[in-house]
């Protein structure tokens, strides 16, 4: 499903999505989209060669800190970065 059908619904509904393609905030058109609709965005960043287990493992790893991230930002946009040192916020 292309991009400008899913993040209107997605972001209307209030829910995050959970990605590996940093291209929704990187390349102009996602970017503004997911600005616009007030996506929240966690970011597995540089997982691409990655087994699913291993980037289930980054997830769990800093699953408290996504959840308290989301829980003090209860609004979009905003984008979580986990990254296997850490995360990097950008609202």
């Amino acid at each position: 499903m292309p991009d400008e059908k899913w993040i209107p619904v997605v972001a209307s509904r209030g829910w995050g999505v959970l990605t590996s393609d940093h291209h929704l905030r990187t390349k102009p058109h996602e970017a503004r989209l997911a600005l616009e609709h007030g996506l929240k965005c966690v970011n597995l960043k540089g997982v691409g060669a990655m087994t699913r287990w291993a980037q289930f493992v980054r997830l769990a790893v800093h699953w408290d800190a996504v959840e308290e991230f989301a829980r003090t930002h209860p609004d979009g946009p905003w984008w979580l970065s986990l990254n296997k040192t850490g995360r990097k916020e950008y609202s």
